[in-house]
This record gives structure tokens, C-alpha cells and sequence, in this order.
């Protein structure tokens, strides 16, 4: 009896909120009559009422979030001499009644641009009597410029204007114009200065969205990642993207993937600039996103529905002391539903670096001098190729495939001066596969899978002497580390701007890691020799909701159940996420975001082996450690959305970090991965 009644409740709340559904829809150049055979056939809560061959002609491209269905339909009609009446007299058969105002057979189309071919939204038409310039009719563009106009003469003369363009009379015997393109209008103005300014970044569910090809109109850029680097308030520091100081997590479309933060970053250098739509700056992403703390999403344009080839050529030469050259390409191909995309960089040359160290060493109850400069040059060559696979199924009902490698090859030298004198020749490879697969179902469920595999075998050779120490030695390393990633998530679009997402994830890695020291007469050295091969489990859970207040309020909060599971450790860790905007006006913003997350030492960091960098530095590893929570409170005012100010306040507990120490029984700096104790 008990699990009747839970079934009976789940159902009439399952009922209740479909019936309040609100719709979410995304429209490129469909004809109004298939939109709405669309609408009529995914919902019940209206019978809509048209004639298909009245509307056919009246295309639509337009965005629609998170309205009720007579608000959705009204924003397809937009402009167009299109009437809608809705009648809720009835409960259980309620009708919606679309028709055009203007009832005739003839129809004048086409598509609007301007003088670099972009489509021109909302440009006048009006239709004239060729004999006497009477107004018979008119309409406006909508977002792809193109306009459908009713009108019953055979022979009309169309104007066709635009502030800021030369105005088009054009005499049209035929219902379709084709393609008309506007020219710029100049006019000198005696003493008159004006003055404009774009605002390339606006506010969208509580993220911070940059336009990205209005911002490369200003900055242009050739690839994905220089032109990232433009937004303001972006900076790179030491191969790390910040945002108003803070490091910050880059998402390709949304997508989770195994790649690491620096093969995404070398993902983004292959990706064309051209084909950026918009980066949308989260100063806590949402937990669906399966990152934490601040990121940036760069989201892609989307050529569904297009017939289309195009590719870019990129070459260069970086010359410091020495010269490095790159040269590369990608290709993107649509095809209806199908679109492919691909890329290949092939980098050769020479970096060079220098470091220098003076210490005060304490050695038994004396002070020794020592100094040292060590030069490091490199020679290598890299290859790094992409293809990846988008399919649309249908409207909001995709998959996609991608696969991503690389193959690297490097010598480097390490010449040490000074008190030390050292030499050290090191070989390694890079070989990576990464595979990534999402599909994404139209009543919001998106699943993803992604696997890396990474090797790196390295050969090196140190001949070094300090006073009277001398080290001849040989290290013979490998790490490959495997790992897997399964994503589930799920959004639910509520009443009055709710929002509720669900999901969680499993990612499992195994590290088979090793590294043999021989010294001069090729005996292995025990405390600089490893080997590890243990798999490491990360699952959690979460469940969030957003919620959009007006037009100026947007929250946002979730929170994540996280087991770490790895070779010594064993543990449950609980991630909240908060996220609040606030649209003071047009032009200022002021943000409140919380974030937690948790860092994982780097893999070589746990091993339990001693790592000879010269004849007086080493590396010490430490199986011991532990992730390491953080949690950040962060406060952002954007003025004029040109001027961002942060105020922001972090909490690190077993926060660990590498420092050096000297040992006083022996001359040598020590570096060693460590937890600091608190206070």
C-alpha cells in the first residue's frame, strides 16, 4: 500500500511540472510552419492552430530560453505580419491560433548583408507602388537577414534601408530577390565629433560573456588561444591562463575530457580564432561542469545545417637566443548534420634558460660559500594532430567524437658553472592518445566518456664533481599513466526560472610509473630507484539548482559528494558551489561567487625515489601526500564593463608545496614536496 501511494505522488508531481514546462529552443533558418509542426508535436498543453502553407514562407532564426509556449511563439513571430491569439476557455483543450494578417499568395524574399557578407538583422523594407512610391506593404530583417513580405502586385519596387548604409530601390517582378547587399554611407559632419563604443562582454545565466568575434574585430588573433588571451582581464602567467589574478580552468564547449590543463591549452593554439563564437567567464563553475573554481567555457560556433569548406594556413619563427619555427594547419567541413573538423601543428626548434644560485651553505658548525649557474638548451620536434566528428541527430539532440594525439621528441643539455661543475644530457619522448565522446539527448540528459593514454620514457646521463664529490650517473625512467572519465548529467528547466541539474562522475587512472639509477659502474642506487603501479578512483555525486530573479539577478548553487580513493588513501570529501550576478545596470556588474575543490599532487611527486638534478641539487619525492583541500570566496565588481575589481579570500587546509632546504651534513639543496602545518 505504502509504495502505491509513493508511485501515485511521484506521478502527479511528474505531471505537474511538465504541465508548468517552460521551453528552451534554438531556431536557424527554419520556416515558421515546421517550428511550430514541432512545437505541436513536442507538448500537450495547447492544440495549435495554422495553415502550413500560409507560414512556410516566413523563416526564423532565434534563440529561446526558458519561456512558456505563447511566449515563445510570439518571440518567433517577431516581426513578421503574423497574428496569434490564444484561447484558455477551455482547461483540457486549450488552442493557440496562428495566422498571417496579410492574405495573399505572394511572398517577397531574401536575405539582407553587409559589406563583409554578415547578415544584417532588422534592416526597413518597404514595398512601393513602382508608379507613384505608395506604400503597399513593408516588414523588417530578422537575425539571419533575411524577410518574407506579403504583397499582391505583380510588379513592386522595394527600399530597402539601414542606419548607417546607402539606401536600395530595387524593382522586383519576382517573389525571390536573392542575396542584397548594403554599402556604407559616409557623411562629413563640420564640427560634430561623435563617439561610440562597443561592449564586447554581457551577462548571461550568471556568467560573464565576452563576444569573441567583436572582440577580435579589435584584437585580432589566429588562433583559439591568442585570442582568449585578449579578453580583459585575462593574463598568462608561466603557461597559466588568470583572470583578474586567479588561475582559471579552460572547457572546450562544455565538454569534460582526461587532456591535462597545458594539452588543452596546446589544443586551443591548433583551433582557428575565426571560428570562436563566445567565452563565457564563470567565477565558480557550476558543478556540471566537472570543474572547480573559476573557468572559462570557449564555446564554438555552430554550423549546423550549413554547406560549407573552409581551412587556415599558420606558420611562424620565435627567435630568442635561439629560433624555434611552427607550421600547421586545420580544416572544418559541414555537410547538413555532419561536420568535421581538423588540425595538425608540427613544431622544430632550440629554448634555452638560465638559472643561478648563491646560498650560505650550514655545514656541521661552519658557513660554506656557494654559487652556481646552470644553462639549459633544448632541441626538439613535436607533432600534435585532432579530428574530431559532430552530429546532429536532430534539433538538441547531438553527438560527437574527437581524438586528440601527440608525438615529441627532445634532447637537452644542463651545463652547471661555479663551485659545482656538472653536465647532464637527457632524452625523452611524449606520446599521447586522448579519445573524447558526448551525446546529449534533447530532454537535457548529457553523457560523456573521454580516455588518455601517456607515456614518457627518459634516458639521462649526469658527470658532475662538488670539492670532493663526484656523481657519474645514469637514470632510466618511464611514466604512463592511463586514465578513464564517465560523466552523467541531467537539467530539468522548472517554473519561474528554476533550473535543476543532477549527475555525477567516475574517473579511473592507473599510474605505472618507474625509475633505475646506475651509478659509474652500473650498480643500481636503491634510494633513487622507484617503481609504482597503482590505480587511483574518484567518484562523486552532485545536485544543483540556478535561478534567474528579473532581468538583473541570476544564483546559482550546487553541491558535489566526492570519494578519493588511491593507493594509502581512502576518503569522503563534500564540495559546495555557490555563484550570485547581479546586473547593477547596463553597465555594471558585481558578483559573488564560493568555491571548493580539492588538488592532487602530480603523480612523479608520489613515487618514493630521489631524483639527481646536478652535482648539488636534488628532488625528493613523497608518497605520503595527501590532496589538499581549498576553498575561495571571491568578489568581483565590474565598472562601465571595462574595469574589473577583485577582492577574494582562499583557505588552503594540508596545503602542500615544494621547498628547498640544506641539509648540514652534506653540501646539497634538497627539494621536496611537503604539507605545511598549520599555523
Amino acid at each position: 500500500m505504502n509504495r502505491y501511494i509513493a508511485i501515485t505522488l511521484f506521478l502527479l508531481l511528474t505531471i505537474s511540472i511538465q504541465a508548468q514546462r517552460r521551453i528552451s529552443r534554438e531556431y536557424k533558418n527554419v520556416s515558421l510552419s515546421e517550428a511550430l509542426k514541432q512545437l505541436a508535436e513536442q507538448q500537450t498543453d495547447y492544440t495549435i492552430m495554422f495553415l502550413y502553407n500560409e507560414l512556410e514562407d516566413f523563416r526564423i532564426t532565434t534563440t529561446i530560453s526558458r519561456k512558456t509556449l505563447p511566449e515563445a511563439i510570439q518571440q518567433m513571430i517577431g516581426f513578421y505580419p503574423i497574428l496569434m491569439t490564444v484561447d484558455n476557455s477551455v482547461p483540457e483543450g486549450k488552442k493557440i491560433f496562428v495566422e498571417c494578417t496579410h492574405k495573399t499568395d505572394r511572398r517577397l524574399t531574401g536575405t539582407i548583408i553587409d559589406e563583409q557578407s554578415h547578415p544584417v538583422a532588422y534592416a526597413n523594407i518597404a514595398i512601393l507602388n513602382p508608379a507613384d512610391s505608395t506604400l503597399l506593404s513593408g516588414g523588417v530583417s530578422n537575425e539571419s537577414g533575411y524577410f518574407a513580405i506579403p504583397y499582391e502586385q505583380h510588379k513592386v519596387l522595394a527600399r530597402i534601408s539601414y542606419v548607417g548604409y546607402k539606401t536600395i530601390y530595387k524593382i522586383c517582378s519576382q517573389p525571390e530577390v536573392g542575396t542584397i547587399r548594403l554599402q556604407p554611407e559616409t557623411v562629413s559632419l563640420k564640427g560634430v565629433q561623435v563617439k561610440g563604443e562597443r561592449i564586447v562582454s554581457t551577462t548571461e545565466n550568471g556568467h560573464l560573456v565576452y563576444n569573441m568575434p567583436m572582440l577580435l574585430q579589435v584584437y585580432p588573433a589566429d588562433n583559439a588561444y591568442d585570442a582568449l588571451t585578449n579578453i580583459p582581464g585575462v593574463s598568462e602567467m608561466n603557461g597559466s591562463i588568470m583572470f583578474s589574478g586567479r588561475t582559471v580552468t579552460l572547457i572546450i564547449n562544455g565538454k569534460p575530457t582526461t587532456l591535462s590543463a597545458d594539452k588543452v591549452v596546446e589544443r586551443l593554439r591548433q583551433m582557428p580564432a575565426t571560428i570562436l563564437a563566445k567565452a563565457e567567464v564563470m567565477p565558480s563553475a557550476p558543478a556540471k561542469y566537472h570543474v572547480r573554481g573559476m573557468a572559462i567555457n570557449i564555446v564554438t560556433k555552430d554550423f549546423t545545417g550549413t554547406n560549407q569548406l573552409s581551412g587556415q594556413l599558420m606558420g611562424g619563427w620565435r627567435q630568442h637566443k635561439y629560433g624555434t619555427g611552427y607550421a600547421g594547419g586545420s580544416v572544418i567541413y559541414n555537410h547538413g548534420k555532419l561536420g568535421i573538423d581538423a588540425s595538425y601543428m608540427f613544431t622544430d626548434g632550440t629554448s634555452y634558460g638560465q638559472v643561478e644560485h648563491e646560498a650560505n651553505h650550514p655545514l656541521n658548525d661552519q658557513r660554506m660559500s656557494y654559487s652556481d649557474k646552470t644553462r639549459n638548451r633544448s632541441d626538439g620536434v613535436d607533432h600534435e594532430y585532432h579530428i574530431g566528428m559532430d552530429y546532429a541527430i536532430s534539433e538538441n539532440h547531438n553527438l560527437s567524437l574527437a581524438y586528440t594525439g601527440q608525438w615529441n621528441s627532445t634532447r637537452s643539455t644542463n651545463t652547471t658553472t661555479g663551485t659545482a661543475q656538472s653536465t647532464q644530457n637527457s632524452r625523452q619522448h611524449t606520446y599521447l592518445h586522448n579519445v573524447d565522446a558526448n551525446y546529449s539527448a534533447p530532454f537535457g540528459l548529457q553523457l560523456g566518456a573521454s580516455y588518455t593514454n601517456y607515456q614518457e620514457p627518459r634516458t639521462q646521463n649526469l658527470d658532475g664533481q662538488l670539492n670532493e664529490m663526484s656523481r657519474n650517473l645514469y637514470v632510466d625512467s618511464r611514466q604512463k599513466v592511463s586514465k578513464w572519465l564517465f560523466t552523467a548529467d541531467q537539467t530539468h528547466s522548472l517554473p519561474k526560472g528554476w533550473e535543476l541539474n543532477y549527475g555525477g562522475k567516475a574517473q579511473f587512472t592507473n599510474n605505472n610509473s618507474y625509475q633505475t639509477t646506475f651509478n659509474a659502474d652500473h650498480q643500481p642506487l636503491p634510494d633513487a630507484t622507484s617503481h609504482v603501479d597503482y590505480n587511483e578512483r574518484i567518484l562523486n555525486a552532485y545536485a544543483g539548482f540556478s535561478k534567474q530573479i528579473g532581468q538583473s539577478l541570476s544564483l546559482d548553487a550546487s553541491l558535489t559528494a566526492e570519494q578519493y580513493h588511491a593507493a594509502k588513501w581512502n576518503e569522503w570529501r563534500i564540495y559546495p558551489q555557490f555563484n550570485a550576478m547581479w546586473n547593477i545596470n547596463e553597465k555594471n556588474m558585481l558578483n559573488l561567487a564560493f568555491s571548493s575543490e580539492a588538488i592532487y599532487p602530480s603523480y612523479w611527486s608520489t613515487m618514493s625515489s630521489i631524483y639527481y638534478a646536478s652535482a648539488y641539487s636534488e628532488i625528493w619525492s613523497n608518497p605520503d601526500l595527501k590532496p589538499m583541500s581549498k576553498y575561495d570566496i571571491n568578489l568581483m565588481w565590474q565598472l562601465n564593463r571595462n574595469y574589473t575589481f577583485t577582492a577574494f579570500v582562499m583557505l588552503e587546509p594540508d596545503y602542500f608545496v615544494q621547498m628547498a632546504y640544506q641539509p648540514t651534513d652534506r653540501m646539497a639543496v634538497i627539494a621536496s614536496l611537503g604539507t605545511v602545518p598549520h599555523g
